[in-house]
Order: structure tokens, then sequence, then C-alpha cells
């Protein structure tokens, strides 16, 4: 969805907006992004709900799961002219974040609230905070069923717990 620059008014433009796409690791459905475009001097300020649901799968145990999101935005669009467009790569800060720079004269509405989801994902998936994972040597998801696997110990702990075992007696 394109929107020109010349036709937002000066009280500003009314967005409702939907759509889906996919990246390699997840699927992104975009319910509902109503918002509000305004000109604000040189540049254009986007604002509004962003309503996503996001089919993932699970870090621990590798089960597809859906993921509601919801998350007021605010975004800064910046009207580049010709003479401002460089083609070296410039390093953002973190004030830069929320500011999207465009030399075209119009704002491409799907690749802006595309990117706004993504950014939304969380970096660590869990399909429950309880998630049990996978068993790490027979590979079964243990939310579903028990494995009869021996667990090795990780001995290298041991001396730090009996001193910590030591000192708690030695407190009371």
């Amino acid at each position: 969805m394109r929107i020109y620059f010349e036709k937002i008014p000066e009280e500003g433009l009314e967005i409702d907006f939907s759509d889906s796409f996919e990246t390699s690791e997840s699927f992104f459905n975009i319910n509902s992004f109503n918002g509000t475009i305004y000109a604000v001097n040189e540049n254009f300020i986007l604002t509004g709900n962003l309503n996503i649901t996001i089919k993932d799968s699970c870090d621990r145990c590798l089960r597809k799961f859906n993921e509601d999101i919801e998350e007021k935005i605010l975004i800064e669009i910046v009207k580049e002219s010709s003479a401002d467009t460089k083609t070296e790569e410039i390093e953002l800060k973190d004030e830069d974040m929320g500011l999207y720079f465009v030399s075209e004269e119009h704002i491409d509405l799907e690749e802006i609230i595309s990117q706004e989801a993504v950014l939304l994902r969380p970096v660590k998936r869990l399909c429950d905070q309880e998630c049990k994972g996978l068993c790490p040597i027979c590979g079964t998801n243990l939310n579903e069923e028990y494995c009869s696997c021996k667990q090795e110990k990780d001995d290298r702990w041991a001396d730090l717990k009996k001193l910590l075992e030591n000192k708690n007696r030695n407190e009371v």
C-alpha cells in the first residue's frame, strides 16, 4: 500500500491495514494496523496500534504455536531529497530507532509495518513459560511424555555446592 506525500492532508490520514507475510522462520499475520499519518515540518509521523499473530516454532520443544502481540507504534518517516541520498552505509544510533528514511515520493506502508512486526518478534520463542523441551538423549518431547533416559550429572559445580552447604550449616 503506497501513500503519496501530497495525498496526506494537514489534519492527517487515517489508515486501516491488514496483511500477512512469511520469513524463513515464521509466518506473520498482521490482523490490523489502525493509525494515522501526519505531516510534521518536512517529515511525517506514523502512529497507531499494531495487532499481529506470529506462527512460530518453540525454541525448546520445536512445537508450532501462535503468539498474539498488540503494540502501539510511533514512527518518524524522514523524506530525503535525492541530494541527501548516499550510496555508502551508515551506522544507526539508538536514537535513530523508529526512523525510516525514504527517498521516493511515497511511503510503502506494507514494508514499514512488516519491519515493525518482525522487530516485535521475541528473541526467545516459547510455546509456554513452563515448556520442558526435548530430552537431549532420545529427543522425546518432555511436555507430552516421560522418558526413562539417565541424565548424566554435571559435576563441574559439585565443589561450589559443597562450599555453599557448609556455609549454610555454619550460619545456622
